[in-house]
């Protein structure tokens, strides 16, 4: 009996790896301006398949929701060296949301930073799976968080 290809699946299990990469100079602000963007993959075979694919990603990222973990650097610098806080975030839903799930996170290190040492903030995002969040997804310990 021969198995039936299913392009849902085979485009979903393609996705699980994927990442967007960006920075944004002020992520709190009205209009917050993303620069240095990218997109990679976790496999590299994956990973040189996404050139030809980035606008069938674009299309799936705006309508289906995905469970993302994201990678939240916050660069600073104190006039000799740079340093970074870092927290990682868990969510479900639609990439063009992401802002939101990032405010409250953001906001947070913020109150507690020398915002005068603040340059730029790094992000990346990571399509982790379909199913709801647990434990495991998370990859940095807290001691390494912000």
């Amino acid at each position: 009996m021969k198995k039936k290809y299913s392009a849902e699946k085979s485009i979903m299990r393609f996705l699980i790896g994927s990442h967007y990469v960006f920075d944004v100079h002020d992520p709190l602000g009205e209009l917050p301006e993303i620069t240095n963007t990218g997109y990679g993959h976790a496999n590299s075979v994956n990973r040189a398949l996404m050139k030809g694919k980035l606008k069938l990603l674009h299309d799936i990222f705006d309508k289906k929701r995905l469970k993302w973990r994201s990678l939240i650097e916050i660069e600073f610098y104190d006039g000799k060296q740079v340093y970074v806080r870092k927290a990682e975030i868990v969510w479900f839903g639609l990439l063009k949301d992401c802002e939101g799930e990032y405010q409250q996170t953001i906001e947070e290190i913020f109150e507690v930073s020398n915002m005068a040492h603040y340059r730029m903030t790094h992000v990346k995002a990571e399509v982790i799976g379909l199913s709801e969040i647990k434990d495991s997804d998370f990859t940095i310990k807290k001691s390494e968080a912000a």
